[in-house]
């Protein structure tokens, strides 16, 4: 595992605890219970998040169009 790895998860790890965080502030008053729901789910998320990227970009670097030229004269 390169260092890139754990860099990447703690940015998508901060998206995502950010993001829940302000949801469930609208949501509900409980500021700790927030916080701790926030961070459970970040934690479930983000292994997640960074798996469905790979995907991606896996799908994005293996796509070859189709696309036939036909010779007009």
């Amino acid at each position: 595992m390169s260092i890139e790895v754990p860099v990447i998860l703690i940015v998508i790890a901060i998206i995502i605890f950010f993001s829940t965080a302000w949801v469930l502030k609208k949501y509900s008053q409980n500021i700790k219970k927030n916080k701790i729901t926030a961070l459970i789910l970040s934690i479930i998320i983000t292994p997640l998040a960074y798996y469905g990227l790979i995907l991606l970009l896996i799908s994005y670097i293996e796509y070859i169009p189709e696309t036939t030229f036909n010779k007009e004269k």
